[in-house]
């Protein structure tokens, strides 16, 4: 009976035993290490006593060399798995690193409740299972954090671009150290100023600095691991900031003093936005800029746009941008660009100013950025191009644009009279085409179109009596001309595929490409250019002039007064009937690759 009572009393203890340990996912951390560690686990008390001194026998020695990751710290390896209830020197040292890495846990060789909240907090911050588990990757991710020569809080500690931005703002902390690559689709902006904990050697203040780790390291300090940090954009507020050991891809702009970068890679620009930034600034023999370092101080950095990018450049030229512009590098575009809204700039005068250019303190032109499209039409009122190039044609519509200290490579066409008398253009610039009166006929009811929403928007019946090609353009949908418009009390519609001066000399002929061209409206002809597509003309008194046709012309039942003048048809033309065959006019200049017959 009695062996039977103690057998019980056993089992009880081991049962309150196994309760008083913390239920969590053990294998994340503590198995795999177990490919590499024999763990012993020692019988611990259910509630363990704090041992009146700590114990002196030393634990197995470990199969690989030890870590020692800091001066402080040169005490033998942890061996086996931690958790709650473990006792001894191993979890003194654990409780060592804790604190070394931000923590206040009392360091008694006791592994209590206040420890497994330490490592489960560690644990979260370094991205692995918070189950209070000190196994192979947690004692690894520990030893690195402990092992820096900054104090690296666990705050500082990240994996993740959240707990990064979050770490560099300015309720952050003075350092912030990756322990992976990260990527942010978003904007890098480092704010705030703090200290590091140190002294002045010389005046004893307090020191200003913050830090942005990209690696590990040993116990000698040697590098270990780098990591790679990627975002469009970084923004540097925090005065003596530093990158060290690491490469960020993307573009850093600096507008606080001190910034450093040590041993580290950027793989875009530096830009400096004063020249005390700039002079401040301090880039190491190790370290590697791939685009340009740059003052890029620009006349009105608060209100301005600063563009970077295609897509916000383009954004910043709609009419809710702001009223400057400013490109901060060479873009290229396939499509046309277009400068819309009038806007009040910081005088409260309507003006847009496209500034392709950066400049020092002194206003001087640091350097000059070229954009490149089709074709850029000025739509907003008392617009200019400054101090860089733009490569294209420019169609004016609106007056009093400027070009100062800018060039054109590209010819500038005006829409109206009032758009050419208003156009000024200093000493400095430089238009490489000519200066074009555009299409006067067109000038009463313009319709330009350079893409194909607003091509089909011109066609339909509720565009107007004349469209007007302002550049070569290709659909691979049907286009229809519909509705009846009247002009010098005349119904009649007209696609002008052309340009031309004042003078109505022809300057350029635009080539327009479609599957189908359907014509629904009346007295409709195209004038001056090229179509690339079959034609289908069901009202009547159609017209080709001084046009060309690649593809075959479809006359319907009701398509009477067909007339070709000047015209070449790379194709044939069908008739629906006789009739209309025989009313057809088609001058001596004309010709028909194909067939003219009656189908």
């Amino acid at each position: 009976m009695a062996k039977r009572m103690k057998a019980l009393v056993l089992v009880v203890a081991l049962v309150f035993t196994l309760v008083a340990m913390p239920v969590g996912s053990f294998a994340a951390d503590a198995t795999t290490s177990a490919s590499t560690w024999t763990p012993t686990t020692p019988a611990a008390p259910a509630t363990p006593a704090k041992p009146t001194a700590p114990t002196t026998t030393a634990p197995a020695a470990p199969t690989t060399k030890p870590v020692v990751v800091a001066p402080e710290f040169a005490i033998p390896t942890i061996t086996r798995v931690l958790h709650f209830g473990t006792s001894g020197t191993d979890v003194t040292l654990l409780q060592k690193y804790l604190n070394k890495v931000g923590n206040t846990v009392t360091v008694d060789g006791i592994f209590g409740n206040t420890t497994v909240v330490a490592v489960k907090a560690f644990q979260t911050k370094a991205g692995l299972v918070a189950d209070g588990y000190v196994g192979k990757l947690t004692n690894k991710a520990l030893y690195d954090a402990a092992g820096q020569t900054d104090v690296i809080t666990t705050a500082s500690l990240v994996n993740e671009v959240a707990a990064l931005k979050a770490g560099l703002s300015k309720d952050g902390k003075w350092i912030v150290t990756t322990i992976k690559d990260l990527v942010s689709k978003e904007e890098i902006v480092v704010d705030g100023t703090f200290l590091n904990g140190k002294k002045d050697k010389v005046t004893g203040a307090d020191l200003i600095q913050r830090k942005l780790g990209l690696y590990t390291q040993d116990e000698n300090k040697k590098v270990t691991a780098r990591f790679t940090l990627t975002a469009p954009k970084m923004t540097v507020n925090s005065p003596n900031f530093r990158i060290q050991s690491g490469t960020f891809i993307g573009d850093v702009y600096v507008n606080a003093e001190g910034f450093q970068l040590v041993d580290a890679k950027v793989e875009g620009n530096v830009y400096y936005t004063t020249q005390a930034v700039k002079d401040s600034a301090k880039i190491d023999a190790k370290s590697v800029v791939t685009g340009e370092v740059a003052l890029i101080e620009l006349d009105v950095v608060a209100t301005s746009s600063l563009t970077y990018d295609k897509e916000v450049f383009k954004r910043s030229l709609w009419a809710n941008g702001p009223w400057l512009i400013a490109n901060l590098k060479d873009m290229t575009f396939d499509e046309p660009l277009v400068l819309n809204g009038d806007i009040l700039n910081s005088r409260g005068t309507v003006q847009r100013k496209l500034a392709l250019y950066s400049q020092d303190d002194k206003r001087n032109v640091t350097r000059r950025f070229t954009v490149t499209a089709p074709s850029l039409t000025i739509l907003s009122a008392n617009a200019r191009i400054q101090g860089g190039i733009f490569k294209g044609d420019v169609y004016v519509t609106t007056p009093d644009f400027q070009l100062v200290d800018a060039t054109v490579d590209g010819n500038i066409y005006f829409t109206t009279e009032a758009a050419k008398a208003g156009f000024k253009y200093d000493a400095k610039s430089t238009i490489t085409g000519e200066m074009i009166l555009t299409q006067l006929d067109a000038v009463a009811s313009p319709s330009l179109y350079r893409d194909e929403e607003t091509l089909a928007k011109n066609l339909s019946k509720d565009g107007t009596w004349i469209i007007y090609a302002g550049n070569d353009l290709t659909t691979d949908k049907p286009l229809f001309i519909d509705g009846e418009f009247t002009y010098k009390n005349t119904v009649q519609r007209k696609l002008a595929l052309y340009s031309q001066d004042d003078k109505r000399n022809v300057t350029r002929r635009f080539t327009l490409t479609a599957p189908a061209l359907v014509v629904n409206s009346p007295n409709t002809r195209i004038e001056k250019g090229d179509f690339v597509g079959d034609i289908y003309v069901s009202e009547a008194n159609f017209r080709l002039n001084e046009a060309k046709v690649t593809g075959d012309i479809y006359v319907g039942p009701f398509a009477t007064g067909f007339k070709m003048d000047k015209t070449t048809v790379t194709g044939n033309v069908y008739y629906a009937t006789q009739k209309i065959m025989d009313a057809a006019i088609i001058d001596s200049v004309s010709t028909v690759s194909g067939v003219s017959e009656v189908k």
